[in-house]
């Protein structure tokens, strides 16, 4: 009886042992996880948050905190993917809205830290329905809205400019095949011209050919030989000769013309 007395006081023993073993680790983990957090190591204090997770049991309610406390270490390391995921863990280990809207004030952190203001808004917004009371949600949410409208004006801006930029080439594009077009012409004319100046340059040779022949017979009539002035002289002369003749006959005829009759007289 005493045996069996004894061996039930191991088991429990051994029980309750186990269970302080674990409680232990998970917290002793997770109070050096937070100092480390303290002091900016965060590589290590998720290193210690991981150990804690992983010797934690299903539903212990320090788990919300400990992926709480995660998240917050993978934000400060800049890996922000990891860290939405370990808070939508929190939010779904926890039933408590405090808690829940403390969680998504830190999401919204970690977007804002993104420059993703329309992903902060909504956290900042799903805290404040949680808790209206969070004070620093409230303003968050109200500086988050301003860089929102400006983040659209931005993007208007950049796409007016865009669409200016584009319409700005289009231009530059067609005047640069105005240009070009304008500029073939301009290489068809000067060559038009300078086709025109090698015909001309042939045809004068020709022309001057002409004009040569041209020149060389007026001269060869100019310089008629003797005889052929000979016989022009001669043919003047013989005109003269009778113009002289002609004058001649007609003095003869004048000087033949019989006397004129003596007037008879009745005495």
């Amino acid at each position: 009886m005493k045996t069996h007395i004894f061996c039930i006081y191991l088991v429990l023993s051994s029980w309750c042992l186990m269970g302080f073993t674990w409680g232990d680790i998970l917290s002793r983990n997770t109070k050096k996880g937070n100092e480390l957090f303290e002091a900016g190591k965060y590589e290590e204090a998720l290193e210690a948050f991981t150990e804690a997770d992983v010797n934690s049991k299903s539903g212990d309610q320090r788990l919300p905190k400990l992926y709480k406390n995660m998240g917050n270490t993978y934000a400060g390391l800049q890996k922000y993917d990891q860290a939405a995921a370990m808070y939508q863990k929190a939010l779904e280990a926890s039933d408590s809205s405090t808690f829940k809207a403390d969680v998504q004030y830190n999401a919204g952190n970690a977007w804002f830290k993104q420059q993703q203001y329309q992903q902060a808004l909504e956290a900042y917004k799903q805290a404040l329905e949680l808790n209206p009371e969070h004070e620093q949600a409230q303003k968050n949410k109200e500086l988050v809205e301003k860089l929102v409208v400006q983040q659209q004006q931005q993007q208007q801006q950049q796409n007016q400019q865009s669409q200016d930029q584009q319409q700005q080439q289009q231009q530059q594009q067609q005047q640069q095949s105005e240009n070009q077009h304008n500029e073939n012409d301009s290489e068809d004319e000067q060559q038009h011209n300078q086709e025109q100046e090698q015909q001309e340059q042939q045809e004068q040779p020709q022309q001057q050919d002409q004009q040569q022949n041209q020149d060389q017979q007026q001269a060869a009539e100019a310089q008629e030989s003797p005889e052929d002035k000979e016989k022009q002289l001669s043919e003047e002369e013989a005109l003269r000769i009778l113009d002289a003749l002609k004058e001649k006959e007609e003095l003869q005829e004048r000087q033949v013309q019989p006397p004129p009759r003596p007037v008879e007289k009745d005495w």
